[in-house]
């Protein structure tokens, strides 16, 4: 058997989590954080992610908030973590028991075509449910903080986050950046009279649970919150338009994303959407170019540019 980290063997062993020890172990390596998955003769498997970098840490703290917001005031199902924070060398961990549902992704080729719709629905219908945790302040979720509001949010981030990461691999893409930046009053005013919502920020059909019923499926859960915080509806629904259109490998066929707003059902603002979708492709240009994917750095500067 492939053998653990020994600090975080200790750490596990504290939390009487290795007794029975599991038969086997999973590791897999992210961008952000190193996998475990510790399997057992019987019950659930054990989820352990290790942070690469620092910064990771405030990424678990905001997936262990937003999961337990989810399951305090919706009932949405989603990872219930342990009390553990740290392994026994500083490195940031979260550790949660794996769900056992799959995925929309996995159950999407084995649904009919006349089942697809319902699916579709579903899948909007979850998401509605995650945005009914209504938050106080627009931003991070991994501490409390004191943001005025959307319009400072957005422009933090943009001023001292991405435009001075672009200027070292994609400067082409800084005049699209300061074009958000002046948007954002717009964006705030737009917004300010509606909640700031949990925003699960990566709502693939991959981190989607379902659960099967005789003649349809319904989807009922959430994985992997690293990324969310609060602010409009609209960001996580253009980033699920986005996600799942040609550019991302995970293109669906045409005709789905009315089903999907179908089953949201709620009025979103277009304008807010269009912000949005280009944030987003903004970030992911940002992430291909430090991977050096220059060819499809440049498919996304065609399509945010594309008139």
């Amino acid at each position: 058997m492939a053998t653990l980290n020994s600090s975080l063997v200790q750490v596990l062993s504290a939390a009487a989590l290795m007794n029975p020890k599991p038969r086997d172990i999973h590791r897999s390596s992210g961008f952000c954080n190193d996998r475990l998955e510790l399997r057992f003769d019987s019950g659930p498997a054990l989820i352990v992610k290790r942070a690469r970098f620092n910064w990771v840490a405030d990424r678990m703290r905001a997936s262990r908030r937003a999961a337990a917001l989810l399951r305090r005031r919706t009932g949405v199902i989603a990872p219930a973590h342990l009390d553990i924070e740290h392994d026994g060398r500083g490195r940031a961990v979260e550790a949660y028991w794996r769900i056992p549902n799959p995925t929309l992704a996995e159950m999407w080729p084995e649904i009919p075509v006349n089942g697809r719709p319902q699916a579709l629905r579903s899948w909007g219908e979850l998401l509605r449910r995650v945005h009914k945790v209504k938050l106080n302040t627009p931003g991070i979720l991994h501490e409390e903080h004191s943001a005025s509001g959307l319009a400072e949010h957005l422009t933090t981030d943009l001023r001292n986050r991405l435009i001075p990461a672009l200027r070292d691999v994609w400067p082409s893409a800084i005049p699209i950046a300061h074009g958000l930046l002046r948007q954002i009053d717009e964006i705030h005013d737009r917004c300010s009279a509606r909640p700031t919502v949990l925003l699960h920020n990566d709502f693939h059909m991959g981190n989607v649970l379902c659960e099967r019923r005789p003649r349809s499926i319904r989807c009922i859960g959430v994985i992997d919150l690293e990324t969310a915080w609060a602010g409009p509806a609209e960001s996580d629904v253009s980033l699920v338009r986005m996600l799942h259109g040609p550019l991302f490998g995970q293109e669906l066929p045409s005709g789905w994303e009315p089903h999907f707003l179908r089953g949201y059902g709620a009025e979103l603002d277009p304008v807010v959407l269009q912000f949005f979708h280009k944030r987003h492709m903004l970030n992911h240009g940002y992430f291909a170019a430090t991977c050096g994917w220059s060819d499809h750095v440049r498919d996304i500067e065609a399509a945010i540019t594309a008139k």
